[in-house]
């Protein structure tokens, strides 16, 4: 068996020695990609407590008190702190709603903030150009008097 050749303790330890390294390097890259992973479901899911929020001021029948508000929303199973800056804008009948999220136990400022506008309706209100208002289920029209506007969903000719 003369002429056959073997690893050497030496070599094989340094072999194990660069595995291990390269081991912890993917470990250490695992990890942060799991804490980059965790911290965009966060902010998701604060975007959604917050559009969610505008969404239900959009829906409800009075616009916020102006200034600042705040309240609490459970999504994800996390309990999620919401400030909420209502305020006018430059335009008539539009206002201006700001609202920030983090979760409920954190102690830094906003993980998410959204901004969002609120409007007054104008279906069922009288046209600038007419005096009277539209029928029911007509949608005032914006060319002119007299001539009508398209029909509303739900309305008489739908």
């Amino acid at each position: 068996m003369t002429g056959q050749r073997a690893f050497t303790l030496l070599e094989v330890l340094i072999a194990l020695a660069i595995v291990g390294i390269g081991l912890l390097a993917l470990l250490g890259t695992s990890i942060e990609n799991t804490r980059v992973a965790h911290g965009l479901e966060a902010r998701t899911l604060a975007g959604y407590v917050a559009a969610n929020e505008i969404e239900e001021l959009r829906l409800a029948p009075t616009w916020p008190s102006l200034g600042r508000s705040s309240g609490h929303a459970r999504l994800g199973g996390i309990r999620w702190r919401w400030t909420l800056h209502a305020e006018h804008t430059a335009a008539p009948g539009i206002l201006r709603v700001r609202v920030g999220v983090r979760p409920a136990g954190s102690r830094t400022g906003a993980l998410v903030t959204l901004t969002g506008f609120l409007g007054r309706s104008l279906l069922n209100r009288p046209s600038p150009l007419t005096s009277t208002p539209p029928p029911p289920g007509v949608m005032p029209s914006p060319i002119g008097p007299g001539l009508p506007g398209p029909p509303l969903p739900g309305g008489p000719g739908t």
